[in-house]
């Protein structure tokens, strides 16, 4: 009878004693709050050892802010533990490969890690909490705002990334939108952006395939030749789609349609298009896919420092594809080509209004461009000033007198508050042509007519001093003109014939944008690719990569 009274007592006191394990357990695996909490502001507020110990964060200061508004409380943590939101984020990242980034820079393993070993420590907890927050901020604001500064990445581009709002996605977090939605939602709306983002996908399928075969150098295959070269040539048109798999073509023979073959891939690439297999198309044939991989990375970065909205009604002009579109009612409606500034003058990326242009302009020479081109010439040719119709005028006050070429003063060109400047009267020779458009700028830039019209005929155009010259100038002034009730094509002919200056102010000034893309997609969906002409991916890359290639120079 006492044994089994023995046995009864140290049953339950067994029974009890796993009790208390199981409850001790269970405690144990709800996160304590408060701690993690504390943490995080000591982590956030004061010089720690988690700057050490873990990742550095890409947020730091947007998270000391909103972490200070809300007391410290966790964003990822409840009294269960870990919020199924965590898993959500953690499955959510997956949207930075498909958006040009990686992620694995946000953090995804140093997180998994936290949450297989950081049960029951709420230090690691705490580092949990952060890594979360900083993988969902950061990843946010990269894919709103960039992943880098514009400016600092390029020191000519000079239009203001959109500001991200890091409060305001936190209260959409909070009112229960997905994650996912969320940070899709924050990528660039632009056409342009998505279309280089499915391209990204297409040419990384190419990679994952193995890529496309090399072609070996030698001498430049024309119409109708036999060369053991167009087995390779034949398989890298069909892998990026210059050459149709339907297409009927000579397995022995340079043929009409592996030349026309060519020919698309040439004017993808911006080199002129003849068809031939000479030193440049082979070079950029054989550029590897992963470096038109990372030159479409390049320009996806660039679209997120632009405007979100450019404007129901916008000019959009790309430096390196030497063109003008303007858009309106977010569709194209004009194309043109244009001239844009010398490799070592090079047009400036930046965005202002384009508030009015003036017709049969005179053109008062910049003092760079006097000293710099139009002074030698005058030295060589006495008379090259009247035969371009140039007239040298003091200035002195309001007053400007003209200065005849014998009485000028010559050492005082090159002082630098020199008292003359030179103007070029309306005319044929006229560098303006006959129309000037302005939009007020700090670098001096604006659009412009130019009598070279040959010069349009050329596929790389960098020949100006730094202003877009236009192949059609007069078409872009009708068609700025065309809801003003007092103009019309016939009036705007007339003062362009009859060689009268006449000032035209528009009523409803249009945002212009001058950028710089070396990678974007066509109406067709086909992938262009240029030289870095004024060499601004170098800096870019070496931030985004590591490291600088030679991405398609010849």
């Amino acid at each position: 009878m006492i044994k089994h009274c023995f046995y009864k007592i140290n049953a339950a006191l067994l029974l009890l004693i796993i009790t208390f394990i199981l409850l001790g357990k269970a405690h144990a695996a709800t996160p304590t709050l408060e701690n993690i909490r504390l943490l995080t502001k000591e982590w956030l507020t004061e010089q720690s050892p988690f700057s050490q110990q873990i990742e550095s964060l890409h947020v730091p200061d947007t998270l000391k802010q909103l972490y200070q508004q809300r007391h410290y409380q966790p964003i990822w943590f409840d009294q269960t533990g870990l919020k199924p939101e965590a898993k959500e984020l953690l499955a959510a990242l997956s949207i930075a490969d498909e958006e040009g980034l990686s992620q694995h820079d946000y953090h995804r393993l140093g997180i998994q890690w936290r949450s297989f070993s950081g049960k029951n420590k709420p230090r690691l907890q705490a580092e949990q909490e952060l890594l979360l927050s900083d993988a969902f901020f950061g990843l946010a604001s990269h894919l709103y705002s960039g992943i880098f500064n514009a400016t600092e990445s390029d020191g000519n581009w000079h239009i203001n990334a959109p500001k991200f709002d890091a409060q305001a996605l936190l209260t959409a977090l909070q009112q229960g939108h997905s994650i996912k939605e969320l940070l899709r939602a924050l990528t660039p709306p632009h056409p342009g952006y998505r279309a280089l983002r499915s391209s990204l996908a297409r040419y990384r399928r190419i990679e994952s395939a193995g890529g496309w075969p090399n072609i070996a150098h030698g001498l430049a295959i024309r119409l109708g030749a036999k060369d053991p070269r167009l087995n390779n040539l034949r398989d890298r048109l069909l892998i990026s789609g210059d050459l149709a798999l339907s297409a009927e073509i000579n397995n022995n023979v340079y043929d009409k349609t592996l030349q026309q073959a060519v020919k698309n891939f040439q004017q993808r690439m911006g080199l002129e298009p003849d068809g031939k297999l000479g030193t440049q198309t082979l070079h950029a044939l054989n550029t590897p896919v992963n470096e038109r991989i990372q030159q479409i990375k390049l320009n996806m970065v660039r679209w997120h420092w632009l405007p979100r909205e450019l404007g129901k009604k916008h000019i959009f002009v790309n430096t390196v594809s030497f063109e003008l579109d303007l858009i309106d009612n977010y569709r194209p409606a004009l194309n043109m080509k244009a001239i844009v500034g010398k490799t070592y003058r090079s047009t400036p990326a930046f965005s202002e209004k384009l508030t009015h242009f003036v017709l049969n302009p005179s053109w008062y020479i910049p003092a760079n461009i006097l000293r710099k081109d139009i002074l030698p010439k005058v030295r060589k040719n006495r008379d090259y000033l009247q035969r371009k119709n140039i007239h040298i005028q003091k200035v002195k006050g309001d007053k400007v007198e003209e200065i005849p070429l014998e009485k000028v003063e010559w050492a005082e060109f090159f002082s630098n508050k020199s008292p003359y400047r030179l103007r070029q009267s309306p005319g044929k020779h006229n560098a303006l042509g006959q129309v000037k458009f302005y939009m007020p700028n700090p670098y001096g830039i604006y659009l412009h007519d130019t009598p070279s019209r040959k010069l349009f005929q050329k596929t790389v155009r960098t020949f100006s001093s730094g202003c877009i010259r236009l192949e059609q100038p007069l078409a872009l002034a009708a068609y700025l003109l065309k809801d003003e009730a007092q103009w019309d094509q016939q009036k705007l002919q007339k003062i362009v014939s009859q060689k009268q200056t006449r000032w035209v102010k528009l009523s409803n000034p249009i945002n212009v944008y001058l950028t710089y893309f070396t990678s974007w997609v066509d109406g067709s969906g086909q992938a262009h690719f240029r030289q870095d002409m004024y060499k601004r991916d170098r800096k870019l890359q070496q931030k985004l990569f590591g490291q600088t290639l030679q991405i398609a120079q010849f």
